[in-house]
């Protein structure tokens, strides 16, 4: 019999384990802010994710770095308790992968806020399809983290 930490969806009960979750909420939210930091040395668009969010509350950088790290951490709590044993998907990296894709949805709504409200310059605008698609690219690796660290068995 499978246990899930699902208890909404399944009602089945499995022990959530906060420590293990918020670990590996820390390490995806990290790898994928590697990526963000590499990306313009391979030709894509500087993604600074501490700038932009903090450009929301008051221009703090290091506020705006610290919500990126709790959003990757809470992500990762929404996805154990109600994604990982829900998509119907036999790979668990790629049901990670799905649900990066919700995630990256869930930035890109961000992101429009942020380039409506006249934060972005001109420069980022020009090149704002490329940012997406970095960011597409960033929160698949977020995903991907994830359901690499929480298999179903």
């Amino acid at each position: 019999m499978t246990h899930t930490t699902n208890v909404i969806l399944t009602e089945k009960f499995e022990v959530l384990k906060p420590l293990k979750v918020f670990l590996a909420g820390f390490l995806a939210t990290a790898v994928m802010t590697a990526f963000m930091l590499v990306a313009p040395f391979i030709g894509l668009p500087e993604m600074n994710v501490g700038a932009f969010l903090g450009a929301l509350m008051g221009d703090h950088m290091v506020l705006g770095w610290v919500m990126h790290v709790v959003i990757g951490i809470g992500l990762a709590f929404v996805y154990v308790m109600f994604f990982n044993h829900t998509i119907p998907v036999i790979n668990d990296t790629f049901r990670g992968m799905l649900f990066g894709i919700l995630a990256f949805i869930i930035a890109q709504m961000i992101l429009m806020v942020i380039s409506v409200s006249g934060l972005l310059t001109w420069d980022e605008k020009q090149s704002l399809m490329l940012m997406i698609f970095g960011n597409c690219v960033a929160h698949l690796i977020y995903g991907a983290v994830l359901g690499t660290f929480f298999k179903n068995k």
